[in-house]
Parts: C-alpha cells; structure tokens; sequence
C-alpha cells in the first residue's frame, strides 16, 4: 500500500491532479484499501477517482461509468444500500 500512495504522489505531482492516470491510480488505491476492509478510506479514494474522471473525461465515458460502479459496490459492503442503488442507476 505505501509504495501506491508513493506512485500515487509522483502522479499527483507530475501529472497533476486532473489527469487519467492519476485517477485510475486513485482507484487501485481504493481496490487495496476496499480489499483490507478499509472501506471509508477506499469510499474516499473512489470519489476522489470519479471526481477526476468527471472533470477530465466527463459522464458518459466509460471509466467514469465503471468508476461509479466501484462506488456503488463500496457503499453497498458498507450497508448504505439507497445510496449504493443511486450509484448503480449512475453507472448505467
């Protein structure tokens, strides 16, 4: 996970925040942390992904639209099953 954050940070610098890779960085990151049961912390890692994906490729893009499905998956292991759905509905 540390050497992720650290790619993610070189990113981050690099290429800026709004930048395609720097998302999909976002969301590995958000994978490992979803994988080791830090669902809040990958939930912020997700958003942070779709955000980026918003503003850099916008709402019908196809890694936007998969972006909103990781969220949507997220929030569902967390229980939050309305917002989940409402995340769903995004993705299609």
């Amino acid at each position: 996970l540390a050497m992720y954050q650290k790619a993610l940070d070189i990113q981050w610098k690099v290429l800026g925040p709004y930048h395609v890779d720097t998302a999909a960085s976002c969301n590995t990151m958000a994978v490992i942390l979803q994988t080791q049961g830090k669902l809040e912390e990958a939930l912020v890692m997700y958003q942070k992904a779709l955000d980026i994906y918003l503003k850099v490729l916008g709402p019908c893009h196809v890694d936007t639209a998969d972006s909103y499905y990781n969220m949507a998956i997220a929030l569902q292991n967390q229980g939050k099953l309305e917002e989940a759905l409402a995340m769903y509905q995004q993705a299609l």
